[in-house]
């Protein structure tokens, strides 16, 4: 699961994320301290435990992102764009993966400048949705502002306002509704034909986008906000992620 998350963020096939994965890991072993190597190790897949060995009284090397994306993609013997992709794909799944107080311990013994890469602005959130759903970057804007518009449907007021506030601000629009507006109970496959006829697409394409959407959500949101939404829809759309 680790690896399948990562593969999908970082856009690469399972068989290289493993290796990408392992070498931003062997260098987020080197940021932080070896305690907190060895916390993080216990919590991962067994697989993925050997580049996090550190000796435990090892004290956290204080490299900037820029280094920390060298060192990974020399490892890994990727260029630099791949690389700063698979650091980011690192963080965004060890968020998922993590307890919130274990993530917090990580993200505290990095600078400011690595929480930056758990942002994802309007570009970037399209283009996971392009890459998701394999519909080119303007289709997909349009597939994501019916998902989002039929969520805020299906969510009650507050909630779809306060998704809204975590994603980027040109998707935040389609999620408007009064704070005190209640949630609609309607299920997954009266949400995919809404999706359908807003998108002007079948139920299939329909499936496919709010699946894409849902899981660029995912990331783009903290984890706890993230399953304040889905405590909300209709239990089928696990089925979808």
């Amino acid at each position: 699961m680790f690896i399948q998350r990562f593969s999908e963020r970082a856009g690469v096939a399972a068989d290289k994320a493993e290796v990408l994965a392992r070498a931003a890991l062997q260098t987020l072993a080197e940021r932080i301290t070896g305690g907190e190597a060895e916390d993080l190790a216990e919590q991962l897949p067994a697989e993925l435990r050997e580049p996090l060995q550190r000796p435990r009284n090892a004290p956290a090397e204080a490299f900037g992102l820029d280094e920390f994306v060298r060192r990974a993609g020399e490892r890994a013997g990727i260029d630099e764009e791949l690389a700063r992709r698979a650091t980011r794909s690192l963080l965004l799944t060890l968020r998922d993966a993590l307890t919130p107080q274990e993530f917090d311990d990580v993200v505290s013994q990095l600078p400011e400048e690595y929480r930056e890469l758990l942002r994802i602005d309007h570009d970037e959130f399209l283009r996971r949705v392009s890459a998701r759903a394999k519909v080119p970057a303007d289709r997909a804007e349009v597939f994501t502002r019916a998902v989002l518009q039929t969520l805020a449907e299906r969510l009650s007021g507050g909630e779809a306002q306060d998704l809204a506030e975590q994603l980027p601000e040109e998707l935040r629009e389609p999620l408007q509704r009064p704070r005190d507006a209640h949630a609609r109970p309607i299920g997954l496959g009266e949400i995919l034909r809404r999706v359908g006829e807003r998108a002007g697409i079948d139920e299939e394409a329909a499936r496919r986008a709010t699946r894409a959407v849902l899981l660029t959500v995912r990331d783009a949101v903290p984890r706890k906000a993230f399953e304040h939404v889905l405590a909300q829809l209709p239990s089928e759309i696990t089925k979808l992620l």
